[in-house]
């Protein structure tokens, strides 16, 4: 089982997939040490998990084989621990993670600690056990202009699938209707740079399995009114 499909059986039960101790214990952070770090008891985050681990079948399994014992010299600080957390309670509240010019004071320190793990990363620095505990965070190797374009992107094909499912063709770029010529240009957009190969790869698989045939023609039907030209 992968991580995607226990957040979407979690998600499918009703529960919160972005939950921070959900998440700690998907990526393999013992229940004990996240009692250490809330300052509680063991059971008080067993039965946190517990529906957790109700809805999904083999989430201990999966947690287990994600518990990492490092030697000595790559034990994961406690600190760092700790700022991990807060980043993980921040995307549950905000549902997005915090960047250097986030509005709360938090936010901010927070978003500038991420920051210096992105520099940590490429200047070689974080062990393998720190880079695996924050690739469950899904876009914090990104700034915050490549998150806004991911962001950007995953509300426009969601809308293109939409407006696909219930006009049965693709929207125009040049219509008349405000909201469809905006899905439309985009989809132009994402047209050309697959023609000239910049786009990007994940994007483009995206693409192909939510919205296939997103490069052919128009699904047969009476082209709309066209927004007049401009001069």
């Amino acid at each position: 089982m992968s991580e995607e499909q226990a957040k979407a059986m979690v998600a499918a039960a009703g529960l919160a997939p972005d939950r921070e101790r959900f998440l700690m214990y998907l990526a393999g952070v013992p229940v004990r040490r996240m009692a250490e770090l809330a300052g509680v008891h063991p059971n008080a985050v067993d039965g946190v998990l517990h529906p957790y681990i109700v809805a999904v079948p083999g989430l201990k399994e999966l947690h287990q084989s994600r518990v990492i014992r490092p030697q000595p010299e790559q034990d994961v600080p406690e600190q760092w621990l700790e700022r991990l957390e807060a980043v993980l309670a921040h995307l549950s509240e905000h549902g997005e993670l915090p960047y250097e010019s986030h509005g709360t004071p938090d936010g901010a320190r927070l978003g500038r600690w991420l920051n210096v793990q992105r520099r940590r990363l490429h200047g070689g620095v974080l062990s393998p056990r720190q880079i695996q505990l924050l690739d469950h965070l899904r876009g914090w190797r990104e700034n915050r202009t490549q998150a806004g374009t991911r962001r950007r992107n995953d509300l426009r094909l969601k809308q293109l699938v939409a407006f696909r499912l219930e006009h049965g063709r693709w929207p125009w770029f040049n219509a008349a209707d405000s909201e469809e010529r905006l899905i439309g240009v985009w989809l132009h957009g994402r047209r050309q740079a697959a023609g000239n190969g910049r786009l990007a790869e994940e994007l483009h698989q995206r693409l192909d399995a939510e919205a296939p045939g997103w490069r052919g023609r128009q699904f047969p039907g009476r082209k709309p009114h066209q927004a007049p030209r401009r001069g």
